[in-house]
């Protein structure tokens, strides 16, 4: 997480100075293809992992990272290779995997363990942007590449894979058919891919409500503090307070709220409980204009902020445990597609309605969006239900 939020505080300056008036438009484009090519990328890391062992994964995209990093100061480069390799999301992903195969899935702990693991993400990118302000592109660049060479040397001393000394917690105790999960027959990778995409059903649904929560998640991220100064006339102590409020909401929501959730609901009725308190959310902030509703209702964004590693969660629970690499990376790249697509979409909706009537109805359309996935989400198949899962 500290390495990728390092570099965005200086982005927006590159892409202006690279891009000039069009920086939008290409940008835009590079984020679009970012996400795209992760459907394909990081699923195969994950399926690439699940052959040859978290580890040595790891050390891959670590490895390649780091030339980029030490060995340019362009943004064509940094982007270029970034769409292509998209090594923050194969990290995270492949690190999901780790945890699937320690942690006992068939108790349900795994998905508090996402949960801490996709906090400390958020950290990283939410603390790290300061230093890169006060820093040259190099510079910046520079430290990203000597803390990833850091971050090998942790892997190749203290990363022990689990796949490699057959300490893999199994899936599901049953001996019931119907629970198992999808035991994948192809050996290549892209058949494997293929194979999940066309035979498992329920992977599909998650990875499309990971997908269309990330549309919203987008919306918050990046028009919300734009929408708030520009629409509503907030001060920059009044923004400050907003994101204050994320800041430490986001790491309470993942690591306190979303464990309380899953001990009475599971991780499927977690899921659910944040999709529908997110339509709550976005419904609200397009009707709102005092401060302190903003700030009440951005509290209350808590209890949305676990939908992805929950989701990871379910996940987990629809491929054999060989193949967990290859369903977090499966639900990774929906997340990396929504990152790519959301801010196109809600970006054009954003401007084409801030002079209306209704300057809001851009978190009106996304909580539709969410409401959709919540409804997916009945679609899943029963062996999920349950506070064990």
């Amino acid at each position: 997480g500290f390495i990728a939020g390092t570099p965005s505080s200086i982005i927006p300056q590159l892409q202006q100075d690279t891009f000039g008036n069009s920086s939008f438009i290409i940008t835009g484009g590079l984020s679009a293809g970012h996400g795209a090519l992760g459907c394909v990328v990081v699923p195969l890391y994950g399926s690439f992992s699940d052959a040859a062992g978290r580890k040595n994964a790891l050390l891959v995209v670590q490895a390649l990272s780091v030339t980029i990093y030490l060995l340019s100061e362009s943004f064509w480069a940094y982007s270029v290779s970034n769409v292509f390799l998209t090594f923050h999301d194969g990290t995270m992903s492949l690190l999901l995997a780790s945890v699937a195969d320690l942690v006992p899935i068939s108790t349900g702990a795994h998905a508090n363990c996402f949960a801490f693991v996709v906090a400390f993400f958020f950290l990283g990118v939410g603390t790290s942007p300061f230093l890169g302000a006060y820093l040259t592109t190099k510079q910046t660049f520079m430290i990203c590449g000597l803390t990833t060479i850091f971050t090998i040397g942790v892997t190749l001393l203290l990363f022990k894979d689990p796949r490699e000394h057959g300490e893999v917690s199994p899936l599901l105790q049953t001996q019931q058919h119907d629970h198992q999960p999808h035991k994948l027959s192809q050996r290549s990778h892209f058949r494997r891919l293929l194979e999940v995409f066309t035979s498992v059903r329920d992977l599909r649904t998650v990875a499309l409500v990971v997908f269309i929560n990330g549309l919203t998640e987008n919306l918050l991220d990046n028009l919300l503090l734009l929408y708030l100064e520009n629409t509503l006339n907030f001060t920059p102590t009044q923004q400050s307070i907003v994101i204050t409020i994320v800041s430490v909401g986001s790491v309470l929501g993942l690591i306190v709220v979303t464990a309380i959730l899953r001990k009475y609901l599971g991780s499927l009725g977690t899921l659910r409980v944040e999709l529908f308190s997110n339509v709550i959310i976005c419904a609200l902030y397009s009707f709102l204009t005092s401060a302190w509703g903003i700030y009440i209702t951005t509290a209350g964004s808590i209890l949305g902020m676990g939908v992805f590693p929950a989701a990871c969660a379910v996940a987990a629970l629809c491929l054999e445990e060989e193949a967990a690499g290859l369903a977090q990376g499966i639900a990774s790249s929906a997340r990396m597609l929504s990152g790519g697509i959301g801010p196109l979409f809600f970006g054009w909706l954003f401007e084409a309605t801030t002079e209306t009537v209704y300057p809001g109805a851009s978190f009106l359309v996304a909580a539709g969006f969410v409401l959709v996935s919540f409804v997916m989400t009945r679609f899943l198949h029963p062996r999920f239900n349950g506070n064990k899962l």
